[in-house]
């Protein structure tokens, strides 16, 4: 069983709208999986299991939904401890 990191980017939305000045969140979820193919399935599970709505001071419904899915990538750790890399991304 080996360990993964997928970084995924949730945007806001109030009563079913998204605007241009709608908050998004970034997170970096971590879970365990068998093989890659088991780890790209489960990513997407990982991603929803974020989702959620509320209602604000104004009494309209907030949502969080997934906007996008990052691969899943493996942190090649068989156990996590302190200090543990769960997302690195080379770039220019």
């Amino acid at each position: 069983m080996s360990w993964y990191s997928v970084r995924v980017i949730y945007k806001s939305t109030i009563d079913g709208v998204e605007t241009s000045d709608s908050l998004k969140e970034e997170s970096v979820r971590v879970f365990s999986a068998s093989t890659d193919d088991e780890a790209r399935t489960k990513r997407e599970t990982v991603a929803r299991s974020g989702e959620h709505s509320y209602k604000n001071e104004k009494g309209e419904i907030v949502q969080w939904l997934v906007d996008t899915i990052d691969d899943a990538q493996d942190l090649c750790e068989e156990n996590l401890s302190d200090g543990t890399e769960v997302y690195s991304r080379l770039f220019r």
